[in-house]
């Protein structure tokens, strides 16, 4: 509970925390002169000079100039607030979130920050680190796709060895055709379902 002057009464909040001037101070150290990306579009961000809403580009560079305490007349309290401008001068001010914040900065807010705006270098960073990432992906889905050639490559030449190159070409395509041999059959298309044997005069087909 805290209280905060009303006219000449006593106006008690009960529901939010107490307000530490010394955690203000020290928001302001970290991030006062820092760049910060918007990551998230929110509708309620409006120009602290003009009144009116802002809509803002995703990824757009905006500096923390201020820290500031604004006093809520509607609901009779104050709130601390981050202030950030970007390149044209449009200045928007976010709140902290009991205690954490809706940037993400590198500070112990972190953890419970709703990152609408990131720190620039962790920013840079996350990309940097992504990009390796899919770099990786990348080799490994060419390395597998290469060994996949080489495999197909090998059990080829394997077939044309063992059946000769009419045979074992036809085999490694999955084609059965007139003369081939009951293991030409089978490692061209695989084990029967079923087998079905007609006696003849001259043997068994």
């Amino acid at each position: 509970t805290y209280y905060l002057p009303s006219g000449e009464n006593y106006y008690v909040k009960t529901l939010d925390p107490m307000l530490c001037m010394g955690y203000i101070e020290k928001q302001k150290q970290l991030h006062i002169g820092k760049s910060f990306i918007a990551l998230k579009k929110v509708d309620y961000l409006y120009n602290l000079n003009t009144g009116n809403f802002v809509d803002y580009a995703l990824v757009s560079r905006w500096i923390c100039t201020d820290v500031k305490i604004f006093t809520m007349k509607e609901h009779c309290y104050e709130a601390p607030y981050f202030v950030f401008k970007d390149n044209a001068g449009t200045e928007i001010a976010l709140t902290m979130k009991y205690g954490a914040s809706f940037i993400a900065p590198n500070s112990h807010t972190e953890n419970y920050a709703d990152d609408i705006f990131v720190d620039e270098k962790k920013y840079i960073a996350d990309q940097q680190a992504k990009q390796q990432q899919e770099l990786i992906e990348q080799q490994i889905k060419a390395l597998a796709a290469q060994q996949a050639i080489e495999a197909e490559q090998t059990r080829i030449n394997a077939l044309i060895k063992k059946y000769g190159k009419n045979f074992g070409t036809k085999v490694a395509n999955g084609e059965a055709a007139i003369g081939m041999t009951k293991n030409m059959c089978r490692d061209a298309w695989g084990e029967p379902i079923r087998i079905r044997e007609t006696k003849v005069a001259k043997g068994t087909t």
